[in-house]
């Protein structure tokens, strides 16, 4: 079948004591120093090509302390993003098309397909997978929760947040028992696994797709941009590009740095099916020098106390935005290729809870510990910051010189200390006089023309967000 596809994903993060390394399938770079900062950059990846190839993500070199230059100091301040995110913000609209509905961009359904034939999928696993879509599902589009998690980010692309699990009937999480087809690529026998267990089985995205597509057909489910459909392979079972062996480049295998711990693409069509390919995930594999964890001080953070399904959720956080923001790899990416999750990948920001448990999400009251996600209003606003863990709501700051002005004197009303980017203001002066909106200038006077205690209201509007929040600051004047 011909293929219009797109891969992108989480690259496997090096964990060496000479620096943590993260690498992209298909790019040259090289190796941190010892004594390497977060600072230090690796070698420039050329503009990827948009389709038929993995396009991952090319991030600077890390300590070795942790993935994430963000966890590195005081177990979990962060540092300089600027010197951090990968790839070249902003995003940009290059006016493909992006998952759900004509009327409803970001309307998708999500369904985990566990493909496990021999039901060795721990079920906690599975279970925690399955709380942390529906948690994501129930926070959507309502306050405070549509705004206080990554999937918010995607609103100021104009994408809802309108991600939907189904609890029950056709698309709800299924497990797939259909045999494994032979291998398609020769499986690496070392140990990938911090059991010190290995591979026993190796497929290729063409089986994948194969797969798919008679599932699909098989239980009358659909191939539309509503539907997002992970598929989620057991332990023991490599994933690689191509067919050849897997010790080699495009594989899930911790050995080989042009790894991958996950990617999303699609089939080509008048209604392709959208996947996201979640090979079980590696990391502590004895010997190893990657990793698909996010770790603390060489620490797996598990708020769930369940580390292998904590390990993917993030990675599934990952595949998820990128797979609604750009699903055919023609919508949302910037300058250098790299789509809303490959900006931030491995940045987790501050954390917080138990040492061990420690989180950057609640969602539904439940914590998880995901990757930032790009924001191009942070990028603009923010000093240069994209990686974000929700968007930043407006704070408004009301200053009134003189503080006790007589009347029929001019007031100066100052909102300059307001936080946010691309602000709108507007006033009430509490005098029965109407509100004054100012667009973008964040001061303005008024005078009073009767002696009296008058509230004073500053509204700011974020719109630039286009996730239409606002806040507000209130102060009480004596006319005397």
């Amino acid at each position: 079948m011909q293929r219009r596809a797109i891969r992108r994903g989480l690259s496997l993060a090096a964990a060496t004591s000479l620096g943590t390394l993260l690498l992209s399938f298909g790019s040259s770079v090289t190796s941190a120093p010892a004594g390497a900062s977060c600072t230090s950059s690796a070698a420039a990846a050329p503009a990827p090509t948009r389709q038929g190839k993995f396009l991952g993500i090319v991030p600077k070199a890390s300590n070795g302390s942790g993935v994430s230059c963000a966890n590195v100091a005081g177990g979990g301040t962060p540092v300089n993003e600027a010197k951090k995110f990968k790839g070249k913000p902003p995003l940009i609209n290059h006016a493909g098309t992006v998952m759900g509905s004509n009327t409803t961009p970001g309307d998708v359904t999500v369904t985990p397909i566990y493909w496990d034939p021999s039901s060795t999928l721990p079920g906690t696993y599975m279970t925690h997978v399955n709380h942390y879509v529906r948690d994501v599902a129930h926070d959507n589009g309502s306050l405070p929760g549509a705004l206080t998690n990554v999937y918010s980010v995607d609103e100021q692309l104009g994408i809802n947040y309108d991600i939907k699990y189904a609890n029950s009937g056709l698309y709800q999480p299924k497990t797939d028992t259909d045999a494994f087809p032979p291998n398609g690529c020769t499986p690496d026998s070392r140990v990938v696994y911090n059991d010190s267990s290995h591979y026993s089985h190796c497929l290729t995205d063409a089986q994948l797709q194969t797969e798919l597509t008679t599932y699909l057909s098989a239980n009358g489910m659909a191939s539309t941009l509503t539907r997002l459909y992970l598929i989620m392979l057991p332990k023991g079972v490599e994933s690689c590009f191509n067919s050849g062996s897997g010790t080699g480049s495009g594989c899930s295998t911790p050995w080989v740095g042009t790894g991958f711990c996950g990617y999303h693409s699609s089939l080509s069509g008048p209604n392709p099916p959208v996947y996201a390919d979640l090979p079980f995930p590696s990391y502590g594999a004895p010997g190893a020098p990657f990793t698909c964890a996010g770790t603390v001080g060489g620490v797996v953070e598990s708020p769930n106390l369940d580390p292998d399904a904590d390990v993917i959720i993030s990675i599934v956080s990952h595949e998820v935005n990128e797979a609604i923001t750009d699903p055919y790899g023609s919508a949302w990416f910037d300058s250098s290729g790299a789509e809303i999750g490959d900006e931030c990948a491995y940045i987790y920001g501050t954390l917080v809870g138990t040492a061990g448990q420690l989180y950057n999400q609640t969602i539904n009251g439940n914590h998880y510990m995901t990757q930032e996600e790009a924001s191009n209003e942070n990028y603009t606003f923010a000093k240069k910051k994209p990686c974000v863990q929700a968007v930043d709501l407006p704070v408004a700051v009301l200053k009134v010189k003189p503080k006790s002005p007589a009347h029929n004197t001019l007031v100066t009303f100052d909102g300059h200390k307001s936080q946010g980017g691309g602000l709108n203001f507007t006033w009430n002066f509490g005098d029965g006089s109407l509100p004054v909106n100012t667009g973008s200038t964040n001061t303005t006077t008024h005078t009073y023309t009767a002696a009296g205690n008058y509230t004073v209201t500053l509204t700011v509007n974020d719109v630039v967000g286009l996730q239409n929040t606002s806040g507000i600051a209130t102060q009480i004047i004596t006319v005397k």
